[in-house]
């Protein structure tokens, strides 16, 4: 025996929707931000005069190359403002931050603000946005195509974007570097290296000439030979 319940609501057509305008600048913690929307109706008209109810949570979490730990999710405001003629209104409020939390270097925040609003005739409607900070407001990116011929040429993209993905102009250094792979053609370890070699190294290789010795056959653990380093910064506009 099995049951399973569902809940039937008559639809009915929105007649005007809560957009938040796109948040480009970058904000520090502690910042004064304002967040600006509009209530519009699908007819043309501006939802003015009306109360907006809205609320404010905060998360951060730490973010670096290797993992990502993350934090609860707390409120930090709960409020109400009031559109004007035009329909739009403005959230203001403070980005706030832990200041319980020392390391702050990986440290991101990210606020997540929603938007109700309810018109004359009882109709609710809401929207919600979100946007990030912290110390390091700046990522780069860097990006190569998968295959490459032997003496052809490679177009390096380079990108560099806030914590929102929104693009930024910057400078900076490009470094290239040669791996120094292996002098013979190695397979797949089929188990764990010894602790301890009993068998030295030169003899290893003419009785296995295909197996590593130790764990050479990684590339994370082959030596790097500075390839190209440019005397000018590298200028990337967007």
């Amino acid at each position: 025996y099995s049951e399973i319940g569902f809940k039937v609501e008559e639809y009915k057509r929105p007649t005007f929707e809560v957009i938040f305008d796109e948040i480009i600048k970058a904000y520090n913690p502690g910042d004064s931000i304002y967040i600006t929307g509009t209530a519009n109706s699908f007819m043309g008209a501006k939802i003015a005069q009306t109360v907006v109810s809205y609320e404010i949570y905060r998360s951060s979490y730490y973010k670096t190359w290797w993992r990502t730990s993350n934090s609860g999710r707390i409120q930090i405001a709960h409020d109400t403002t009031t559109t004007d003629v035009d329909g739009i209104f403005t959230i203001p409020f403070v980005a706030s931050v832990d200041k319980s939390v020392k390391n702050t270097e990986n440290l991101i925040y990210e606020y997540n603000i929603t938007a109700t609003v309810t018109d004359v005739n009882g109709e609710t409607r809401e929207a919600s946005i979100s946007f990030k900070m912290g110390k390091q407001n700046l990522s780069a990116t860097l990006s190569i195509p998968q295959n490459a011929e032997q003496g052809g040429s490679i177009s390096v993209k380079v990108e560099a974007r806030n914590l929102n993905d929104n693009p930024v102009k910057s400078k900076g250094t490009l470094h290239i570097f040669k791996l120094q792979a292996p002098d013979r053609i190695l397979q797949n370890r089929l188990w764990a290296a010894p602790e301890i070699q009993q068998i030295l190294k030169e003899e290893f290789v003419q009785l296995f000439p295909y197996e590593p010795y130790k764990d050479e056959d990684k590339k994370e653990n082959w030596s790097t030979l500075l390839y190209l380093k440019p005397t000018e910064p590298l200028t990337q506009t967007f």
